[in-house]
């Protein structure tokens, strides 16, 4: 990542997990993770309305208004697959990502499930991440 990119969030939705990094000179450090809940009928969005969260928007498929967001007042939070199709948090963890992050700059990637790699493989990743920024899908 570019070192003007302070931090970057990655979902896990087969864990219902959102993990926040901060980008530093010696790489991503995890700093934060929190409960989400994702579309009701899973992942792998199609098309607009169809209640799944997408994974990586270069696939071609519809839809649009997809959000990180919170729950409405007076709920803490949701079952695993409980949204239209966005990836929701609490309240307060939420408001917690927003005094951290820059919004609407930060990057979000959503995978069915996160490959974690030890550090010093990271270079090697690093060209197959920066394919799949330019239209080719990585991310599993």
């Amino acid at each position: 990542m570019s070192p003007r990119t302070r931090h970057a969030i990655a979902v896990d939705t087969s864990k219902s997990r959102l993990y926040l990094f901060e980008n530093s000179a010696e790489g991503l450090k995890l700093i934060a993770d929190y409960y989400t809940s994702i579309g009701k009928s899973g992942i792998e969005k199609n098309l607009e309305g169809d209640q799944r969260t997408p994974l990586d928007v270069s696939r071609g498929k519809t839809g649009g208004g997809i959000w990180l967001h919170g729950t409405p007042p007076g709920q803490f939070s949701r079952a695993p697959k409980a949204s239209d199709g966005c990836v929701v948090l609490a309240n307060p963890d939420l408001e917690r990502i927003i005094r951290t992050v820059e919004v609407r700059t930060t990057p979000v990637v959503i995978a069915q499930q996160l490959h974690w790699a030890p550090p010093h493989s990271v270079r090697v990743h690093s060209k197959t991440f920066e394919d799949g920024r330019r239209g080719r899908p990585v991310v599993t």
